[in-house]
Formats: structure tokens, C-alpha cells, sequence
């Protein structure tokens, strides 16, 4: 659970991780921290001039730090715990409010639903040659009730990643430009943080958060006696049985990775066919990132290749995977699967038999695992993660 949280941080709040030109009209309400009071003048904005893209980009930006920034003083206002293990920086509340799975469901549907908005302004872009230039490391960020900042963007940042970037060196205010390869981007991870949320809301995870919830917040309560909670632990068995408990969030999953396959391809388009060199986000092989991670044509590709993989097996043009996982022949079709679940899946059961309606196999092409394993391969150094996290 905690993992899960920390995952939401590092991608949300990552994602802004900007020129001589003056600055847009969002960066004054980034760096006031006046996220809600820029979404309203934005607004106001775009009704007057619905081609400003470069308001509507301001605009995805600050719908996208409101999302991320509320569910952080949901997560304080229950208490929500700060160690050596969770390096985000949460303030102490005194007098939290308890916390319940119940609750904790809704937190993570709230935070899905101010993702699915920013995404939608950000689908809106239609300038191919949008640049918004954003200074980054002084955007404050409220954590608390208290009104005033408790970490600022790049600091946050540092925690996250364990120490502080090369970049700050020669770039101290970690300034970005954003362009039209980014607002694929943006949409990308928007996707698939809404994927993530979709698919923990899918099963029912209430005995794995009785688990771990207590050493996470201040006060949780279990809907359980703690005889029946010892019992639960007893007979836990969370990788064999899963109960779903919202089985259509699991075509929504579907859904949402199938667009973060189509906008990796779409970022990376616009992003190739670049020209410039100006403080990029997501360079090209003939550009220079502010994050100082260099990036070959081949590695694209590779990329590009597992993302198409990703999509047939999504879309049912291809199986997974029956070189390994098979049932008389045929080969696993995701498609129907996550269309039409069943509602408890038993690993428990021998081979394939937790999967026994004819339904969910067919035959077909099988799943390139090749083109995973090339793509996995050019994150395999001492920066594989940041890369990988990086690349969405």
C-alpha cells in the first residue's frame, strides 16, 4: 500500500521534474502555489480564447498538481505516516482523522477522477508547435490543512530520488520546455496512473490494507474483531486468490493502457521530428535533456516495438501467452478477459484451470516476449529506473 503511494507521488509530482521569453501566464500561480486561483483564471482564459494552447497546457498542469496535491492532505488529514521507508515528506497531524479501506477506496477513486480531468485538457492541445518554458523547482506544494507550503517541487523530488541531480548544477530553477512530444506525455501518465488506480480498485484488498494499514496512519480501524483479523492473517493467500469487487474497473484498465501505448508512439513522433535544443524534457538522439540521460534512436525503437506488443495484446490481435501459458492449444485472449472477468480468480486450481470458460482462449499470433525483453534491456544500468520511469 505504501509502494502505492509513493508510486502516485513519484509519477504525479514527477512529472514536472522547466527561455529567455517571458514566462507563461501559469508559472506566476505555480510558484505563488496558487493552484486553484490559476485553474480559475485559466479557465476564464481559454472561454475567451479557446486556441490558446498554451493556457490550456498551464491549465492540464495545474488540474494535474490540484489532483495529486489533494490526495496528499487526504493522506495527512488521516494520518498518514513519514519514515526512513517513505521518504515523502508528510507533516505530523496531531489530531488525525481515522482511517478505514472504505476510505482509503474513495481517496484513490477522488485522486483517478482530478487525473481523468487534467487529461482531458491536455487531449484538448491541437498547436503542434505549443512551447511552454516552466521554472519548476520553486513550485511549493501544501501537504497539510496549515494553508502554507511544506516542500517545495525540487525538493520533494530530491527525497524521491535519494539525493539531489546533476542537472542543478549548470540549471538551478530546473527549467524546462515543455512542447508538443510532452503533452503526449502528460496524457501518457495521466493514463496510466488511472490504470494503476483501476486495477488496485478492481479486487478486494481490504485483509492485505488491514496488513500494512496500522503501520501506515495514525489511527485505522479495522471493520474486523482482531480474532477475525488473526484468523485472516492465518489464512491469507493474496498471489493465488483474488476476489473482484468492481469487475468493470478492469476494462477501463484495458482502455487506459491501450492509450498509453498510442501516445508513447505519438510522443515520440513529435518528439523525433524536432529541431531545436532548448532545456528539453524528453530529447531526441540530436538533443540535449535537462535530465542529462542520453537517448539513442535504437532505444526508441525498442520502446516503441513493446509498446505496439502491448497494444495487440490488449486489443485480442494477439494471445498471451501461449508459449507458456496455454490451455489445448491456444493462448490466453486478454481482451475478453478484462472485458468480461470472472469474479474470483483461484491460481490455486492446477495449470489453467482457474481460467475454464472457452471464452477467454483462442488461437493466434503469440505475444512478441522478445520485444519486452530488447526493451527491458536498454533500462539494464546503474540508471534503469530512472529511465524506465522516465520513458512511461
Amino acid at each position: 500500500m505504501r509502494t502505492l503511494i509513493a508510486g502516485i507521488f513519484l509519477l504525479g509530482y514527477g512529472t514536472f521534474a522547466v527561455a529567455q521569453s517571458p514566462p507563461p501566464m501559469v508559472e506566476k500561480f505555480l510558484h505563488s502555489g496558487e493552484f486553484l486561483k490559476g485553474e480559475q483564471h485559466l479557465e476564464h482564459i481559454l472561454a475567451e480564447q479557446p486556441k490558446n494552447d498554451e493556457a490550456r497546457f498551464g491549465l492540464g498542469v495545474l488540474q494535474l498538481l490540484l489532483a495529486v496535491e489533494k490526495f496528499g492532505q487526504a493522506l495527512y488529514e488521516h494520518g498518514l505516516k513519514s519514515d526512513q521507508d517513505f521518504p515523502i515528506p508528510f507533516p505530523k497531524n496531531p489530531d488525525p482523522a481515522t482511517m478505514r479501506y472504505a476510505i482509503f477506496r474513495q481517496l484513490l477513486e477522488d485522486l483517478r477522477l482530478g487525473l481523468e480531468r487534467a487529461e482531458k485538457t491536455f487531449a484538448e492541445i491541437q498547436d503542434e508547435k505549443v512551447k511552454v518554458p516552466l521554472r519548476l523547482a520553486a513550485i511549493p506544494l501544501h501537504l497539510d490543512s496549515s494553508g502554507k507550503p511544506t516542500v517545495q517541487l525540487l525538493e520533494l523530488c530530491r527525497k524521491l530520488n535519494g539525493g539531489r541531480f546533476q542537472f542543478e548544477k549548470e540549471n538551478p530553477e530546473f527549467l524546462v520546455c515543455f512542447d508538443r512530444g510532452d503533452v503526449a506525455w502528460f496524457r501518457a501518465y495521466c493514463h496510466l496512473l488511472e490504470a494503476i488506480i483501476d486495477v488496485v480498485l478492481t479486487f478486494d484488498g481490504e485483509a492485505d490494507f488491514d496488513a500494512t494499514a496500522s503501520s501506515s496512519f495514525a489511527k485505522y480501524q479495522s471493520r474486523f474483531t482482531a480474532a477475525e483479523l488473526q484468523e485472516k492473517a492465518k489464512n491469507r493467500n493474496f498471489s493465488t486468490k483474488l476476489i473482484l469487487v468492481e469487475p468493470k474497473r478492469l476494462s477501463r484498465f484495458r482502455l487506459h493502457l491501450i492509450q498509453v501505448a498510442k501516445l508513447n508512439h505519438e510522443t515520440w513522433k513529435f518528439v523525433r521530428a524536432e529541431t531545436d535544443n532548448d532545456h528539453e524534457w524528453l530529447p531526441n538522439s540530436k538533443q540535449k535533456g535537462v535530465l542529462g540521460l542520453a537517448v539513442q534512436d535504437q532505444m526508441i525503437d525498442s520502446w516503441l516495438a513493446c509498446m505496439s506488443e502491448l497494444q495487440d495484446v490488449l486489443e485480442g490481435k494477439k494471445t498471451f501467452v501461449a508459449s507458456f501459458l496455454s490451455r489445448k492449444g491456444k493462448g490466453i485472449n486478454l481482451k475478453v478477459l478484462l472485458e468480461d472477468p470472472p469474479l474470483s480468480w483461484d491460481f490455486n486450481k492446477a495449470q489453467t484451470d482457474w481460467l475454464p470458460d472457452e471464452k477467454y482462449w483462442m488461437k493466434a499470433p503469440d505475444l512478441n516476449l522478445a520485444a519486452f525483453f530488447q526493451a527491458l534491456q536498454i533500462f539494464n544500468n546503474p540508471m534503469g529506473v530512472a529511465y524506465a520511469a522516465w520513458f512511461n
